[in-house]
């Protein structure tokens, strides 16, 4: 699979993911509660996860989409996190994710496969991973 069809499927996951949602709320107090919502994201973005690294595994689909869900499954926990050691943990899960993206993309700059822009974009979203962990940190 190409990495514009690998992008377009998980485009159309994420959409499909958020129709669903929406298609389940109820107006009023009849609808499902916020803690329902954030557990069926979770689950969502869980199995997105899971179809991304079998597409990576399988050579179909690329470390950026594998990590795009990654990130925004973790970003999602963060969301429901309900305390300062869950959320330093989610955060230290981040900085992880951005470090495996840098030397990712840095491996693929110096094959000649990828622009000095995209590592330095790379970088920066490691140091805001860092920044945030530190943040959490020293709220405690």
């Amino acid at each position: 699979m190409s990495k514009q069809k690998g992008a377009v499927l998980l485009s159309a996951v994420v959409v499909a993911a958020a129709s669903f949602v929406l298609a389940q709320q109820q107006p009023g107090a009849g609808g499902p509660s916020l803690a329902a919502l954030l557990n069926q994201r979770q689950q969502t973005l869980q199995e997105l996860v899971d179809l991304a690294r079998s597409n990576h595994e399988q050579g179909e689909g690329s470390l950026e989409t594998l990590i795009a869900a990654e990130s925004e499954l973790l970003e999602a926990r963060l969301d429901a996190a309900t305390t300062p050691q869950e959320r330093i943990a989610i955060r230290r899960s981040q900085l992880r994710l951005a470090v495996r993206l840098e030397e990712g993309v840095s491996a693929l700059a110096e094959n000649g496969d990828g622009a000095p822009t995209d590592v330095m974009k790379a970088r920066v979203g490691r140091l805001n991973a860092q920044v945030e962990l530190l943040r959490e940190e020293q709220k405690q």
